[in-house]
């Protein structure tokens, strides 16, 4: 978690990448969406599983859509 996606050269941000507090808050909509729809879809509990996994494929919640999707490279700034 980082306050920006700012830094220095000096604190050695290259192949680093920052989740901002904007992006945290898209991550956390994207889940409660999906969190909402699992508990009214009204699915027996059998089917809940496909259901889900069904949900995550048309997210971002998925390890390689989370990496590019909410985590953002940090730009470098040169200090005085």
């Amino acid at each position: 978690m980082h306050p920006s996606v700012t830094a220095t050269k000096k604190s050695v941000p290259s192949n680093t990448k920052a989740l901002t507090l904007g992006r945290l808050n898209e991550l956390l909509t994207e889940a409660r969406k999906l969190l909402v729809s699992l508990c009214e879809s009204g699915h027996p509990d059998t089917e809940l599983k496909t259901y889900c996994e069904e949900l995550l494929r048309k997210s971002n919640l998925t390890p390689d859509n989370l990496v590019e999707h909410y985590l953002v490279d940090f730009e470098v700034v040169e200090t005085d």
